[in-house]
């Protein structure tokens, strides 16, 4: 893949969850600027910039051990922190048409719309999964779902169960003590 992205750039995902032997080899290609192909004997440069996400803190996996510090701070050139989904839930609107035109429209499919009160519910829920969850969830009600208006009760089960828990606590922090008044 580095051949590839020669003069280019080449993504890395999950990069905190490399293997310490493949960190090795990734940080030799970053400072020698060359690699040498499986079966070859002769190294071919490269030029290629690296862009790395993860969804662990690769600091403290440095502290551990468990991530090559020296690669880190090859990596770590210009950081960019993006919170979780769920600290950002105002993005939830732009992404759901962004994946809605991708699943529907560029497919050639009927185009599907969240109606507000399921958008309310979505904002929400807590996305472990970030992103990617909410992806999976516009492509597969694009898929199964029949009809073009998702309203709550149309989405799968666990986000109905996530609004209700999150209303009993709610309900639980207001309701009224009469021992503390």
């Amino acid at each position: 893949r580095i051949q590839y992205a020669d003069q280019g750039t080449l993504f890395l995902d999950e990069i905190g969850d490399m293997k310490p032997a493949l960190q090795a080899k990734l940080l030799r290609v970053l400072q020698e600027k060359e690699f040498e192909p499986v079966g070859s004997l002769k190294a071919i440069p490269v030029d290629t910039r690296i862009v790395a996400a993860t969804h662990c803190d690769l600091e403290a996996l440095v502290r551990k051990g468990d991530f090559r510090e020296d690669l880190y701070y090859r990596l770590s050139v210009v950081p960019i922190q993006v919170p979780p989904l769920r600290e950002r839930a105002e993005d939830i609107p732009l992404l759901l048409e962004r994946f809605i035109e991708a699943f529907t429209v560029e497919r050639g499919r009927e185009k599907i719309a969240f109606t507000p009160e399921a958008v309310s519910l979505l904002r929400q829920y807590d996305w472990r999964g970030n992103v990617r969850e909410l992806e999976n969830l516009v492509q597969h009600m694009s898929i199964l779902y029949s009809g073009r208006r998702i309203r709550p009760q149309d989405l799968p089960d666990k986000f109905l169960r996530s609004a209700a828990a999150a209303a009993a606590e709610t309900a639980v922090d207001t309701w009224p003590n009469p021992g503390l008044e």
